[in-house]
């Protein structure tokens, strides 16, 4: 669990700030699909740093080119956008509750 949150730590607060408000301004003025589309939007954007990264550590000198490494990569970027997408449901809830007006919808007859 302490790898998962140090790796979320790692893309930076300015990432995060631009995920937060693509969550929330997606679902906001987009409503319930928009939320999905932001969270496609911040998934392709994980891929990107994930895809720069990756590619800038096999440029240093030293990578030993492990084959196979290519499956590992994939599932790690895959758990990276599920756990960061997940993290980033509230706010994209909060979101849509803010669309709404923040009323709760009451039952007839009450």
């Amino acid at each position: 669990m302490t790898y998962i949150l140090s790796g979320l730590l790692s893309y930076g607060v300015i990432a995060w700030v631009v995920w937060c408000a693509i969550a929330c301004c997606a679902s906001r003025y987009a409503g319930l699909p928009g939320m999905f589309i932001g969270h496609i939007v911040i998934a392709g954007i994980v891929m990107f740093l994930d895809v720069r990264w990756i590619q800038v550590e096999m440029s240093q000198p030293g990578w030993d080119g492990v084959p196979d490494m290519d499956a590992v990569f994939f599932a790690g970027l895959i758990l990276r956008i599920v756990v960061i997408n997940t993290v980033l449901l509230p706010i994209a809830l909060l979101g849509l509750r803010c669309r709404s007006g923040g009323d709760v919808p009451v039952a007839d007859g009450e």
